[in-house]
């Protein structure tokens, strides 16, 4: 079941993290964000939810002004410069169990995105960076209609209390990669543990999909139950699809036991 704003607000006390909270009308970005907290700090912390060709999930959190390069990103995760892409929206509500506009690093709560990758941006922990602001950023408590303000300290505090060790790494950094000098983060990316998902829902949740169908396949009726690795095989091409496509139905059956 996933996790309320109380439920957050319960925990983080429990394990004595110091917050205050911010209640506000709904907001979608960033910058409304700031517009509705006291003073318009520019602390607000923005948070990218990523998807990579392996179907692996990634919350990218940081502040405002740091300039993130997807494709150096995505190279240093080890999937290549066009490996992620951002989320689809129904990855929002079924991996982070979040509302739209809610993206915060404390979603890694939630049950469902326990394969979910938390990289934190590394300036954070710059005093230079937050001091202007009272020493604190802002997260949402998994919904857009609060905010939480917490210094750097009290932040990775918070994300421990949620069972999770906080990885803070340099978002601007463009490590050369060769055979040499192999993919700094990939690691990280590696010990997620995500599955790939459905091949018939093809939604790519892999966590919350393990007997073959996520939520919204439920919901629709369009997933049979087939995760990969249970049952669901790949035909030889045709002339219909030649091989081309990964995601072509007509070409996988299922398989007693396979």
């Amino acid at each position: 079941m996933a996790l309320t704003k109380d439920d957050i607000i319960v925990k983080l006390k429990d394990a004595g993290v110091p917050f205050d909270i911010y209640e506000h009308p709904p907001v979608m970005t960033v910058e409304a964000q700031v517009n509705a907290l006291p003073g318009n700090p520019n602390t607000v912390l923005k948070n990218l939810f990523l998807k990579d060709k392996k179907h692996r999930c990634y919350i990218i959190t940081a502040l405002a002004n740091t300039k993130i390069d997807l494709q150096v990103l995505s190279a240093r995760l080890g999937v290549g410069k066009s490996g992620t892409r951002m989320a689809p929206e129904e990855l929002v509500t079924s991996v982070l169990q979040v509302p739209l506009g809610s993206v915060t690093p404390l979603a890694v709560a939630n049950p469902e995105a326990a394969n979910v990758v938390l990289l934190l941006d590394a300036k954070i922990l710059d005093h230079e960076h937050v001091s202007a602001d009272g020493g604190v950023v802002y997260v949402h408590p998994l919904v857009n209609t609060a905010s939480l303000a917490l210094t750097p300290g009290a932040l990775a505090a918070a994300i421990r209390a949620l069972g999770r060790e906080p990885v803070f790494v340099d978002l601007e950094a463009d490590p050369k990669i060769d055979r040499d000098n192999p993919p700094d983060l990939k690691a990280l990316a590696d010990a997620s543990g995500a599955t790939r998902g459905c091949w018939r829902c093809r939604t790519g949740a892999g966590v919350g999909c393990g007997s073959g169908t996520s939520p919204q396949a439920r919901a629709s009726g369009s997933c049979e139950g087939g995760q990969e690795g249970q049952g669901w095989k790949r035909h030889r091409p045709t002339r219909r699809c030649q091989g081309r496509s990964h995601h072509c139905l007509p070409h996988r059956s299922r398989t007693p036991g396979g």
